[in-house]
């Protein structure tokens, strides 16, 4: 199970690439993944992008390598009026 800190190091060091894939939106949750709630990258995007996504991000910590969730939501770009 992933920390809320980990995931948040994940998020920075891989919104730029979810960004490429079309992400307009990328924020760290608190998600059930396997009846457990664990942290996760939550990435948003307009339409379903036209790659495949993986189901999880790599991140280096001091302990060694970890694995965040990703979860893609199809959602609208909210714009503020």
């Amino acid at each position: 199970m992933s920390k809320e800190k980990q995931a948040e190091l994940a998020r920075k060091q891989h919104s730029e690439f979810l960004r490429r894939k079309g992400a307009h939106a990328v924020s760290v949750e608190e998600v059930p993944i396997a009846g457990h709630k664990q942290f996760a990258i939550v990435a948003s995007f307009q339409s379903k992008p036209k790659k495949k996504l993986p189901s999880s991000l790599k991140v280096k910590t001091r302990t060694g390598q970890v694995k965040i969730p990703l979860v893609a939501r199809q959602e609208e770009q909210y714009h503020l009026q």
